[in-house]
């Protein structure tokens, strides 16, 4: 019982998410900045919204960020990899795989939403700091705070952590603060 409200949960969030794709596209149809030929040549980097905006946008970001926190995804595809992250700091990564992933992506690290699945390819070694990988373009792009697991043993593989950046920026977001700088 408890594993269906928890899965009813999550389908709930990812329904409000891709219903929220079209009204963060209609939002920024509607914003037309006015710019002189001033500010062609240097452009302003001011996220300043309108009230309207920032509350047509409320939802859709608190959902988004809900998002940001966790990284939840299952693989397929040749490989062998190990790998534990305490932070960027404190990490260590060693094998190879090339595979195709479904779940929760984890942090957007920017404005744009991920999608909840896609290619992936990561491979090398990791310690701490010191970083001889390569994702060629489709490494799991893991933030600076991200805690987490992942393991590919031969065909299929799994990606689970969360990172508390992000829950500060979900709680920073419900009093309208963007801590991460990734809402709309």
């Amino acid at each position: 019982m408890r594993f269906q409200k928890k899965l009813s949960l999550s389908w709930l969030l990812l329904t409000l998410a891709l219903v929220s794709l079209p009204l963060c596209a209609i939002a920024q149809e509607t914003e037309e900045p006015t710019r002189d030929i001033q500010q062609e040549v240097e452009p302003e980097e001011d996220n300043d919204h309108s009230i309207a905006y920032t509350l047509l946008m409320y939802l859709p970001n608190r959902v988004l960020d809900a998002f940001d926190i966790v990284r939840a995804r299952v693989r397929v595809g040749p490989g062998v990899a190990i790998g534990v992250r305490l932070t960027d700091v404190a990490d260590f990564y060693l094998g190879s795989y090339v595979s195709i992933w479904a779940g929760l992506p984890g942090p957007r690290q920017r404005q744009l939403p991920r999608l909840p699945l896609g290619l992936e390819s990561y491979n090398g070694v990791e310690i701490s700091l010191a970083k001889a990988t390569t994702g060629v373009g489709m490494d799991p792009a893991y933030s600076f705070s991200e805690v987490g697991i992942s393991l590919q043993p031969l065909f299929c593989g799994f990606d689970v952590g969360f990172d508390p950046w992000e829950i500060v920026d979900f709680v920073g977001g419900i009093f309208f603060l963007d801590l991460a700088d990734d809402d709309y």
